[in-house]
C-alpha cells in the first residue's frame, strides 16, 4: 500500500473519532446542565429544610418543662410540612 493510501485512512479513522467524541461531548453537557439544575433546586431544598428545622426547634423550646421521660417527639404532618411534636405522656 502506498502512502497516500494509509495517510488518507488515518485521517478517516480521526474523523470518525472526532465525530464521535463531539457527539459524546454533547451528551455529557447537557447531562452536566441537569445536574447542576437539580444541584441548584435541592439547595434550595436544603436550605428551606434548614429554616424550618431551626423554627420547629424554637417552638419545641416554648414547650413547658417536664420530668424527663414524660415528654416524647411524635410525628404530625401538618400543612404539608413533616412536623415533629411534642406527646406527653402520663
Amino acid at each position: 500500500m502506498g502512502y497516500y493510501l494509509l495517510s488518507y485512512r488515518c485521517r478517516e479513522k480521526q474523523r470518525k473519532e472526532a465525530t464521535r467524541l463531539v457527539s459524546v461531548n454533547a451528551k455529557l453537557t447537557a447531562l452536566n446542565k441537569l445536574l447542576m439544575e437539580e444541584n441548584e433546586r435541592l439547595a434550595k431544598h436544603s436550605s428551606q429544610l434548614t429554616l424550618d428545622n431551626h423554627f420547629l426547634r424554637q417552638q419545641l423550646q416554648q414547650v413547658p418543662n417536664l420530668p424527663p421521660g414524660k415528654r416524647r417527639l411524635g410525628d404530625q404532618v401538618c400543612l404539608g410540612l413533616h412536623v415533629q411534636t411534642p406527646i406527653i405522656f402520663p
